[in-house]
Formats: C-alpha cells, structure tokens, sequence
C-alpha cells in the first residue's frame, strides 16, 4: 500500500524549479532521487515531444509539471500547479 505524500512536501519538491533541478541532476547523474516523505523512488515521465519531462512519486503518484530539459538547464511548461490539484 502506498504511504501518501503531504501536499505541501511535494509543492517544496516537484512544484519548485530549484526542486525539480536538483532531482533532474540526480536522475542525469545516475543516481536513485526519493519523495523525502515516503521515501518512494521517483519516477521519470517521458512525453511524445523531445525534451520534456515530468518527476512522479512512485509512493503515492503526486506529479510534477511537464518540464522541457536544456543545456541551460530546466524551463516548466505552462499551467497550473500540480500540488494545487492534489
């Protein structure tokens, strides 16, 4: 069973820009990125246009933004929060 995730962890982690780049430079670097409340892997979500991404929490499935990866680092694509529809 999945242990739920506290919406405003989440907001601080995959809401963030500077949470999701540091979980982004994890994954780039090989490493294992964890929720730091359930301690369930991250997730990596592919979508169909290069380049773009999204981080989902493997305990309890809370989303990041879509997210474009760059050599200038990450840019969010538009729309509303994730954590503010969980």
């Amino acid at each position: 069973m999945s242990t739920p995730c506290p919406a405003a962890e989440q907001r601080r982690l995959l809401d963030d820009p500077q949470g999701i780049e540091a979980a982004w430079a994890g994954f780039k670097n090989g490493g294992v990125v964890t929720c730091p409340n359930t301690g369930a892997q991250l997730t990596l979500s592919v979508d169909g246009s290069p380049g773009t991404y999204r981080l989902v929490c493997g305990g309890c499935g809370f989303p990041s933004p879509w997210f474009n990866a760059g050599p200038a680092g990450i840019t969010l694509r538009d729309g509303p929060s994730r954590s503010s529809k969980f």
